[in-house]
């Protein structure tokens, strides 16, 4: 069995760190505290990393009269003699091998956390590996070399996605104009937010959107944490058949030979996970074990607010910002998409909306005329781009001039002739 342990090396990087302060900027991305096994070496690294934040310079007297409530007396001489135990000449092969020996532990702890998880059958064995890519990748990330990339070599990857015969990467909406606002249509590593008043449309425009995407071959998760996948099937379906979606609780035979043509004729592109009020931990782990399982694109969030699973001590607005904060995270990490239905209140505004505002590319805010009950009045629907970080922001449409109308069957949106 390889030891995954090596005292004399920790000791020996703390001390080339002590010995010359100015060595230990090249070593603050590669190492974090989880490099040293050995409890004491932890606590000294990070006093180090304070000590550093605060503009101080790095020896054992400072260390030990700062925190002299950890270190205590009998720690005293150990910090002293410290550096004497320097070996700059191996310094560089040494924080690698440490910071490669604090991943192997971080993964074996893993390990036999997920063979307790099998073995007691406190979960699905699909559960169990979707966390453990999860909990996996965490890991992964956390290297240094896992996030860095040379201007060149970044450069020259936009040169070869010009050059190639390969087209760029679009999904489109099928609405013409909000394509367009897009920058050309959906692109991956993306997050894009519509934000609406109840019942102002925001599933009628994510059915519509995922219809779309299915028939031009772009797989995807609808996560349906409001309506389930039954009242969603029958909007997209009553949208290709062009009838109400309550046409489908009757037996009337016409529809139902109607509804097997165009069933079978559907194409495999949209996966429902029926979770009303997910719990946020549950919807880390749909996604990981889509994008490796069936290699999604991107996935549709109906809607934000209702992910739950808010920690004790935390606010929910702490809790959306969270989720907000993941989802931009997961889109960059694995290249996907996201198309992120949001409620505002009558003022039009959102619980958690800085965190919101910072996490995703574009928001839109989905515009209908309401009665002095806040009901929507009328079929018209317009678009205002609020933000954007690549666009500039204009407005599809006003109340008085919508740009969408609300089709007679109301499964989906039609755009108007501009």
């Amino acid at each position: 069995m390889i030891d995954l342990i090596n005292v004399d090396m920790e000791a020996s990087v703390l001390g080339t760190i002590l010995a010359n302060n100015d060595i230990v900027y090249k070593v603050l991305d590669i190492l974090t505290e989880d490099c040293f096994s050995e409890g004491l070496h932890k606590d000294i690294y990070t006093c180090i990393k304070k000590l550093l934040d605060e503009g101080e310079k790095v020896s054992a007297f400072r260390l030990y009269n700062r925190f002299s409530a950890i270190f205590k007396e009998e720690n005293k001489s150990y910090l002293a003699t410290l550096a004497s135990l320097a070996s700059p000449i191996s310094f560089k092969s040494d924080i690698k091998h440490l910071a490669d020996l604090g991943y192997r532990r971080n993964l074996k702890h893993l390990c036999n956390i997920t063979l307790d998880k099998i073995n007691t059958f406190d979960k699905g064995g699909i559960a169990c590996a979707a966390e453990l890519i999860t909990d996996a990748t965490k890991i992964i990330t956390g290297t240094s070399s896992a996030s860095s990339i040379g201007i060149v070599e970044a450069m020259d990857k936009l040169y070869k996605q010009m050059v190639s015969d390969k087209p760029i990467y679009m999904a489109k909406t099928g609405l013409r104009l909000l394509d367009e606002a897009m920058g050309g249509g959906i692109q991956k590593g993306r997050v894009y937010a519509f934000m609406a008043a109840p019942k102002c449309g925001k599933t009628m425009l994510a059915t519509m959107i995922s219809n779309n995407l299915n028939d031009a071959d772009h797989k995807h998760v609808f996560v349906c944490a409001e309506m389930g996948s039954n009242e969603i099937s029958q909007r997209m379906l009553g949208q290709k058949l062009d009838v109400p979606a309550c046409a489908f609780m009757t037996k009337d035979k016409a529809l139902v030979v109607k509804a097997g043509e165009a069933i079978g004729k559907l194409k495999h592109n949209v996966i429902f996970e029926d979770v009303p009020g997910v719990e946020f931990d549950h919807l880390k782990t749909l996604i990981e074990l889509h994008v490796y399982k069936n290699k999604i694109e991107g996935f549709i969030l109906d809607y934000y607010q209702l992910v739950s699973g808010c920690k004790k001590g935390e606010t929910q607005a702490q809790h959306l910002e969270n989720v907000a904060n993941w989802v931009h995270r997961v889109c960059k990490q694995h290249n996907i998409w996201c198309v992120l239905l949001v409620q505002t209140n009558d003022e039009q505004k959102v619980l958690g909306s800085r965190g919101l505002n910072r996490a995703c590319d574009q928001g839109y805010l989905i515009e209908r005329p309401l009665d002095e009950q806040g009901d929507p009045v009328g079929n018209g629907v317009a678009l205002k781009l609020r933000f954007s970080r690549y666009t500039k922001t204009i407005n599809l449409g006003s109340v008085s001039q919508p740009y969408l109308e609300i089709h007679k069957n109301g499964t989906h949106f039609e755009e108007r002739c501009w």
